[in-house]
């Protein structure tokens, strides 16, 4: 999902300090609830820029345990909201869910984020932020039935997981303010580009400042 630019808020390496977004204060609470809101309209834009290139067939696709046979035939905008609504994972996790899928793509450089790959990985990364940040949260078994897959297969994904991330979970509050600047201000640009955009056709983010996939990487699947 993210170019090659080494600055500290373009590898989604930021995750929320539990002493700092583990909170019941309610200011903080609304301050965060467009959180959700800006992740699914970030992974929705991501996940059709992408299915359009591999629409063409010029990307070589690999798989993994996160990849689907078919199409979950669920946009991004929907599951997201969908995850919200019935996971309890609070908008802060979400963010931390972020990061997790970044993490997990610096260890699976060929993998292409598309309908058919996010859904499982976004969900994974999510619980994982739930149960590190929460203070409480649900099974695994409530979980696989708000995201649509097995018990067994989430458990695996899970496990997955924790060893793409090298089991690290936590980032300092300044990376995760950053972090969350940055994806804002990608949101607002591709708004921006989406309203101005006349008979110029734009095929990826703005690569500067925007989480997106590395054209020129080499197309493999490390430790998937």
């Amino acid at each position: 999902l993210m170019s090659n630019n080494k600055s500290p808020t373009s590898h989604w390496e930021l995750t929320c300090d539990p002493s700092t977004c583990a909170t019941t204060d309610s200011a903080l609470v609304d301050a965060e609830k467009p959180t959700v809101a800006l992740v699914a309209e970030f992974l929705e834009h991501i996940v059709a820029n992408n299915d359009a290139r591999l629409a063409t067939g010029v990307e070589d696709v690999c798989t993994t345990s996160f990849h689907a046979e078919t199409n979950p035939g669920i946009v991004m905008t929907a599951y997201v909201e969908r995850l919200n609504q019935f996971s309890g994972a609070s908008p802060c996790a979400f963010m931390l869910g972020m990061i997790y899928v970044d993490r997990a793509l610096l260890q699976m450089p060929g993998f292409i984020v598309s309908s058919l790959s996010i859904h499982r990985l976004w969900l994974t990364s999510l619980l994982v932020a739930s149960k590190f940040l929460d203070d409480t949260y649900y099974s695994n078994k409530h979980w696989a039935r708000v995201g649509g897959i097995s018990l067994k297969e989430l458990n695996s994904l899970e496990v997955h997981l924790l060893f793409l991330l090298s089991f690290h979970l936590s980032v300092s509050p300044l990376e995760y303010a950053q972090y969350r600047s940055t994806l804002q201000a990608s949101v607002f640009e591709t708004r921006a580009e989406s309203q101005s955009m006349s008979t110029e056709s734009h095929s990826t983010l703005n690569m500067k400042t925007v989480p997106t996939i590395d054209s020129t990487a080499e197309t493999h699947c490390a430790a998937a």
